[in-house]
């Protein structure tokens, strides 16, 4: 049901049925895991959670995972990385134990998406900005394919290293993660949204070495892409729109500093900002490349589609499929299942 707006109504919406998991219920063991199920039940509104329920199958999402880790972090004065819930810590007793040993203070650059056999694994990159792999879920969880998938991590998550201030050191970075892992070729990379400028600066190097590289871009965009006025204007009323004063700043701070060739006067204060100035500063080369591109069927805007500001950068062509929905959606429900069949058909045997 919508609004006259075109939002949806949630006052017409039905009241949903209470979630519940599919695992045996198992009471916390330990003052740590006590302390996890009180704050997961009160973040999911569940009467109790067992060590073994998942996040997700009792309800949680993206925004709840941010506010369920900031209470962990209130409470017990250490945050995991918002990409572990999806990879590796999706219930308390996983979640206790990552606590218990600290890890939350030395990430691993590389998470096990899915496992699986001996072909060359597909490697998913973070995005630009919080250094996030959640988004691939849906897409990886329904690929037709026995490869294993593994997610590329930012340098600088963990809140204990500084972060890249680069797109080219975070290609170097992740070659690095992705080598210890694989250590040969031929590689398979992925970036979805802003992580494509990661992968396809990854793919360019590793060609340039002579190594095998296949891309698979998912409505990414770059730089290359030309921009109106318009389109201009419209980006900053969103913006002011959506009261991002913060993003308003660093965007005034960027345009007069790096104008002036004075970018080394600011202090970019974490990991989104460093992200953030790296990709506005980013001027991708062209390179011999091919490139499977996915994209979003509703993905037209002021600077026109996505996929063509990557011609001119890639040498071999580009292969367009197109996916249901919008920059947002196509990564979930079925549209990603669409995505997934795409990419599927388009990796190797």
């Amino acid at each position: 049901p919508l609004t006259p707006n075109g939002k949806v109504d949630r006052k017409a919406l039905p009241v949903p049925d209470q979630p519940t998991s599919n695992v045996g219920y198992q009471a916390p063991g330990t003052p740590i895991e006590t302390a996890l199920a009180g704050i997961w039940a009160d973040t999911l509104k569940v009467p109790r959670v067992g060590i073994h329920d998942n996040f997700f199958e009792l309800g949680g999402h993206s925004l709840l995972a941010v506010q369920l880790l900031d209470r962990i972090e209130q409470a017990l004065g250490h945050k995991p990385h918002l990409n572990t819930l999806w990879y590796g810590a999706g219930n308390i007793e996983q979640q206790a134990r990552l606590l218990s040993e600290s890890s939350v203070d030395k990430n691993e650059p590389t998470l096990i998406m899915r496992p699986g056999g001996d072909a060359p694994a597909l490697f998913c990159l973070h995005t630009i900005g919080g250094g996030n792999l959640f988004h691939y879920e849906p897409m990886v969880s329904q690929l037709e394919t026995d490869r294993a998938v593994y997610g590329l991590q930012a340098r600088g998550i963990d809140g204990n290293s500084l972060p890249d201030t680069s797109i080219e050191a975070m290609a170097e970075y992740c070659i690095g993660s992705m080598r210890q892992i694989q250590p040969q070729g031929p590689y398979l990379l992925c970036g979805f949204s802003s992580a494509g400028l990661v992968a396809y600066e990854m793919a360019r190097r590793l060609a340039e070495s002579g190594i095998e590289t296949q891309l698979f871009l998912v409505d990414s965009f770059t730089s290359n892409n030309p921009e109106s006025w318009q389109g201009r204007w419209t980006r900053w009323g969103r913006l002011v729109r959506d009261q991002k004063f913060r993003e308003i700043q660093e965007r005034l701070y960027y345009r007069v500093l790096s104008g002036l060739g004075l970018e080394r006067l600011r202090k970019l204060r974490g990991l989104g900002e460093s992200h953030r100035w790296a990709m506005w500063s980013y001027r991708p080369q062209p390179s011999k490349l091919s490139a499977v591109y996915l994209e979003a069927a509703e993905r037209i805007s002021s600077r026109g589609r996505p996929s063509t500001g990557w011609v001119p950068l890639l040498g071999g062509g580009l292969t367009l499929h197109v996916v249901p929905g919008e920059h947002g959606s196509m990564v979930h429900g079925e549209n990603a299942a669409v995505l997934a069949d795409l990419l599927s058909a388009s990796l190797p045997p």
